[in-house]
């Protein structure tokens, strides 16, 4: 399960700093690991936990601008591994993916979105 969020947490951060020099913006060394791992393929379940929070404050700090990040169906990977037995992992993961979202507030939003109905 790790592995495929994983895949797409890559191509995010990958999209999101190809033009950032990371060593020129002011956030903790840690974010910058958290990220520096992902993109050498090096990274563990914690850098992932925190790659969105992680990822945020960089581009906040980076840009001086709130970042707002959109999730569209995040059930889904939930459903998914209900049905084919890994649940619990999922849960767990998730638990401390989308919590360390939410608890950041004070530089970027936070949005799920379950379904937009676009006309």
């Amino acid at each position: 399960m790790v592995e495929k969020i994983g895949k797409e947490i890559l191509s995010l951060i990958e999209g999101a700093v190809e033009n950032i020099d990371l060593n020129s913006v002011k956030v903790k060394e840690s974010y910058k690991r958290t990220i520096l791992n992902i993109l050498d393929l090096k990274a563990t379940v914690v850098d992932y936990e925190n790659s969105i929070r992680h990822l945020s404050r960089l581009l906040y700090e980076f840009y001086g601008e709130q970042v707002i990040v959109l999730i569209d169906e995040y059930d889904t990977p939930i459903q998914t591994a209900y049905l084919k037995n890994y649940y619990d992992d999922a849960i767990d993961f998730f638990r401390n993916f989308f919590p360390g979202a939410v608890l950041f507030k004070d530089y970027w939003i936070f949005i799920t979105l379950k379904k937009f109905p676009f006309p």
